[in-house]
C-alpha cells in the first residue's frame, strides 16, 4: 500500500490546477497561488490559499509557476522565489519537483543555492495540453498522467521522485540528470515550433506560385519509411504560432549559444506569416 503524502502544488494555473486535481486522487493536496481567483476556483476541490503562512509543511512540493522570456533573456524569477519560500518553511527533508519549463541548469542551481543540498530536488517538465482544448477522452493521452521525462540532481532525488510519480500513476522516462530533462522540454517545443514555421513558409511559397498548399502537404505526407523510423509529416499552417510555451521555449534554446540561424529563421518566418494574415 502506498503511503498517503501531503503534496503542495505551487501555482494553480493551466498546468498546476489539473495537476493538483490528478494528484488529489492519491494524496492530500494543498494548493497555493498568488491569484485569488485561481485559489477561489481551486477551493471547490481542495484546500487552497494565497497566504504562504497557511501552507502546512508538506512531503512533496510540485512547482508549476510561470517562467518567461522578457527583456531579451529567460526569466526564472517566479520559480526561484517560490523555491525560496519552500526552503524557508521546511524543517524535515522534502521532495521538490520542478515542473515549470526552465533554462538548463536552473534545477541544480536551486538545489545548491536555495536548498543548500539538503532536500530531494527533481525536474519533470509537464506535457499537459490546456484543459480547454481537450475532451475527456483526450485527457487520458494528453493530460497529467502521460509519459513524462524525469531527471534529478542526484540518484537519491531521482529515486524519491520516481516513487512519487509511481504513486500517482504517472509513467516516467528516467534520464541521467536534471539538465537532460530541462533541455528535453525546451528542445521538443522548439522542434514543434520549427515544424509549424516550415509549414507556414511552405504555405507562403505555394500561394506565390498559385499552388494549393493543402494538396502539396497531403502529397508530401504520403512518404513514410517505417523500417527506418521516419516519415514526412508537414503540419498545417493556421493562425501563426500562438500560446505561451512554443514562442518562449524556442527563445530559450536560441539563448543557449545557438551558433546557426535556423531558430532565428523560424521565428522570423512566423512573424512574417502573421503579418500576411492581417
Amino acid at each position: 500500500m502506498i503511503e498517503t503524502k501531503t503534496v503542495c502544488i505551487v501555482g494553480l494555473g493551466v498546468i498546476g490546477f489539473p495537476t493538483a486535481l490528478h494528484i488529489s486522487k492519491y494524496h492530500k493536496v494543498i494548493g497555493y497561488d498568488i491569484n485569488p481567483e485561481k485559489v477561489k476556483d481551486a477551493s471547490n476541490h481542495f484546500f487552497a490559499t494565497t497566504e504562504w503562512s497557511e501552507v502546512p509543511e508538506s512531503d512533496v512540493y510540485v512547482v508549476c509557476v510561470n517562467t518567461w522570456y522578457r527583456n531579451g533573456k529567460p526569466d526564472m524569477s517566479a520559480v526561484e522565489l517560490v523555491c525560496q519560500k519552500i526552503s524557508e518553511s521546511l524543517i524535515r527533508k522534502a521532495l521538490i519537483s520542478i515542473e515549470s519549463t526552465v533554462l538548463v541548469g536552473t534545477t541544480r542551481g536551486i538545489y545548491e543555492d536555495v536548498f543548500k543540498r539538503q532536500h530531494y530536488v527533481a525536474n519533470c517538465p509537464h506535457r499537459l495540453w490546456e484543459l480547454g482544448t481537450l475532451s475527456s477522452e483526450d485527457m487520458k493521452s494528453y493530460g497529467v498522467n502521460q509519459l513524462r521525462i524525469l531527471g534529478a540532481v542526484n540518484e537519491e532525488s531521482l529515486k524519491m521522485s520516481e516513487d512519487f510519480f509511481h504513486s500517482i500513476h504517472t509513467p516516467v522516462q528516467l534520464v541521467s540528470s536534471s539538465e537532460i530533462s530541462e533541455m528535453s522540454k525546451i528542445v521538443e517545443n522548439s522542434y514543434r515550433y520549427i515544424e509549424i514555421a516550415y509549414a507556414e513558409e511552405l504555405s507562403i511559397t505555394c500561394k506565390k506560385y498559385k499552388l494549393n498548399f493543402s494538396e502539396v502537404r497531403k502529397a508530401c505526407n504520403t512518404l513514410k519509411r517505417e523500417k527506418e523510423g521516419w516519415q514526412v509529416q508537414i503540419m498545417e499552417a493556421r493562425d501563426g504560432i500562438g500560446g505561451t510555451c512554443l514562442p518562449k521555449d524556442i527563445e530559450y534554446l536560441n539563448y543557449l549559444s545557438n551558433p546557426g540561424e535556423l531558430l532565428k529563421g523560424a521565428i522570423k518566418t512566423d512573424e512574417y506569416y502573421r503579418k500576411l494574415l492581417k
